[in-house]
């Protein structure tokens, strides 16, 4: 997550470059936003699993969350 939009946009670019589509999504905390960059959704553990030692490979930090989608 990014306090800066335009951080959050070069990483999203960042993470086209690595064949990834990502999204920039905004969540407001403690009275601050932040633009969060988020992969996904894969349909399979194996799927992510995948994404996630590529993203660690090119040493981005990540962190796996599970968005409930109703």
């Amino acid at each position: 997550a990014f306090k800066a939009p335009e951080d959050a946009e070069q990483m999203r670019a960042r993470m086209a470059i690595l064949g990834f589509e990502a999204k920039v999504s905004d969540a407001e905390r403690d009275g601050v936003t932040l633009h969060r960059v988020r992969l996904g959704p894969y349909g399979s553990i194996e799927e992510l699993n995948k994404a996630k030692v590529r993203v660690s490979e090119n040493g981005i930090d990540s962190t796996v969350i599970r968005v409930n989608s109703r």
